[in-house]
This record gives C-alpha cells, structure tokens and sequence, in this order.
C-alpha cells in the first residue's frame, strides 16, 4: 500500500528512522528512476519508482510544493518551485502517470518577484496569467500567484493542503524565516 506523508520539522524529528531516498534539489527537471541505492539522485528534482520496490522516496521544502503522484504502476514526487513552469517538469511527471492520484504539500501561496530573470522566463511561459501588480510607495510590486498557477496545471482531482508556509508558524518558511530548517514529504510503500 502506497502512504503519502507530510512532516514538519518538529514532527519529522518524532518520527521513527526509515531509509528514504532524498534528491540533491536544484529547481531543474532531471528524473531519477530509484531501482537499487547506485542511482545518481545529485542534481535532480523529481524521483520515480514502480510498485513492488518498497522504495521511500522524499523531497524536502520550506516554501516549494512537494507534488506526489500515484496510479496503478508506480509512484514518484516533485520538488516544484516557480521555475518548474519555464522547465516543465509537471508535464513530464503528468506523462508518466495515467489518471495518478496527486497530493500537493503545503506551499508559499504567493510571493513578491522582481522585474528579473525570474519574472522573464514566467511571463514567457505563462504571460500576467498568474500575476499581480500593485504600487507601494510609489513603487511597484509584482506578486506572482504559485498555487494559483499549480492548480492550472495540474487536472482538478489533485488535493492540496491549503496551509500557506509563510502564514503557518509551525512550517518551515525560508522567505518569512530564513530557516535552515525544511519540511519532509515522503511517499512510498511501508
């Protein structure tokens, strides 16, 4: 049976030791199919294991989403931050998956962007779509609305755990604490 986990920092000291594999996270889109412990999990994302393996797969987030998904011939996880729309790495865990059940950790809802690359590669990808601009002070700010642009990505039957990161003071918020600390999602057969 497939279990989906969410743990905060305190509560992921609490918990009883498994093995989990955890990526090396860089905000890119390479995928790692986790067979045997020899994979390369350095500078990946997004890991992916078939049924049957036993495997405890892992991501870890302060403001990202941790995405699982499982249907009937596997399951994987996505460590997803704002760049996974300009590298597409939804769509491609979305082409592994038939009709997968998707859980979607909690996440930085929404966040201030600068006139940067950041906000270039988003506006060629999704336009103003999921972005807001408002004057303070005279000057402008650019909200861009992550979760907003998740759920117009991912297909309605995702769940999501609606807590905001930077509003929760019980989860990790790099951008409201500038916390070492991270969240763990963990999705596997135990």
């Amino acid at each position: 049976m497939i279990h989906h986990s969410f743990y905060t920092p305190t509560q992921r000291q609490q918990q009883p030791e498994r093995a989990v594999v955890f990526p090396t996270q860089v905000h890119g889109s390479r995928i790692v199919t986790v067979i045997s412990w020899a994979e390369d999990c350095t500078a990946t994302d997004w890991l992916y294991a078939y049924h049957g393996s036993w495997w405890v797969l892992g991501v870890k987030t302060a403001d990202c989403a941790a995405i699982s998904f499982v249907d009937d011939v596997g399951y994987g996880i996505i460590h997803a931050w704002w760049r996974w729309l300009v590298n597409g790495i939804i769509p491609l865990m979305m082409d592994r998956f038939i009709d997968p059940v998707i859980q979607v950790s909690p996440l930085l809802q929404s966040f201030e962007i600068q006139r940067d690359a950041c906000y270039e590669q988003l506006s060629k990808v999704v336009g103003d779509s999921f972005v807001a601009y408002r004057m303070v002070d005279g000057k402008e700010v650019i909200i861009f609305h992550f979760l907003a642009a998740i759920q117009s990505i991912l297909p309605p039957t995702a769940s999501y755990d609606r807590r905001d990161t930077a509003a929760t003071p019980t989860l990790a918020s790099r951008r409201r604490d500038r916390t070492s600390q991270r969240n763990v999602t963990c999705i596997g057969e135990w």
